[in-house]
């Protein structure tokens, strides 16, 4: 006896199967399902007056070949990324950002799941954070690019650090910003961010590029600072 046969005539006798069809007088086509008798099928021990066909043609009774056991269990089983999971749904509050929520939920997460349990953020929660991983990408990659730039610009690797270091006093600033207008760090801040490092990185180069003028006339570095 193989469990595939068990499970397949629990299945067709308890859950029906559908063994053919048939069209009615109006042309509708409807199934034709074997199953157990309403009066056979209500009570788990309906299942063990079941009888099963073995591989030799025998027929032998399923109480002989199964014990049942009652517990809880889960009507569906959902996974991600091939775990068992349980997908939660949230609205943000009102006067709350998305980070905000986020930190909460690992905060809870790693306070009340237990051991091997683990948190995975899906849907605009992941697209939130894979956003926020390649701005902060870009943004090193644009200081990197932006110093090779300026090195062949001004043909030295001093100028290039002079105007760069211009860059933490916008972020501070925008820190600053944000925080007194009550504002969060979210991607649209970001995309502000990365356009001030712009304005401020040009306005650094205008600045070394008249101050080396000014010491190319013979002017000392306190006075063509000045």
């Amino acid at each position: 006896m193989t469990v595939d046969k068990i499970s397949n005539t629990i299945n067709a006798l308890v859950g029906s199967a559908r063994v053919g069809r048939y069209t009615d007088n109006s042309g509708h086509r409807d199934d034709i399902r074997l199953k157990l008798m309403d009066n056979y099928n209500q009570e788990p021990k309906d299942i063990k007056r079941i009888w099963v066909r073995n591989s030799t043609g025998e027929m032998l009774p399923l109480s002989d070949l199964i014990s049942l056991e009652e517990k809880g269990s889960m009507l569906t089983i959902s996974r991600y990324n091939r775990e068992r999971a349980v997908t939660v749904f949230a609205n943000i509050a009102p006067g709350k950002s998305q980070t905000d929520a986020m930190e909460f939920v690992q905060k809870v997460g790693r306070e009340a799941l237990p051991k091997d349990y683990h948190l995975e953020f899906s849907g605009n929660s992941q697209t939130f954070n894979e956003s926020f991983e390649s701005l902060m990408i870009a943004l090193f990659l644009g200081i990197f690019v932006a110093y090779m730039v300026l090195g062949s610009q001004f043909n030295s690797f001093i100028h290039p650090l002079s105007v760069l270091l211009a860059l933490p006093f916008s972020v501070s600033g925008a820190f600053l910003a944000l925080w007194l207008t009550g504002f969060s760090l979210n991607i649209y801040s970001m995309i502000g961010l990365l356009l001030l490092m712009g304005i401020v990185k040009k306005n650094s180069i205008l600045l070394v590029s008249f101050t080396n003028q000014r010491r190319e006339e013979g002017m000392s570095v306190r006075d063509a600072l000045s």
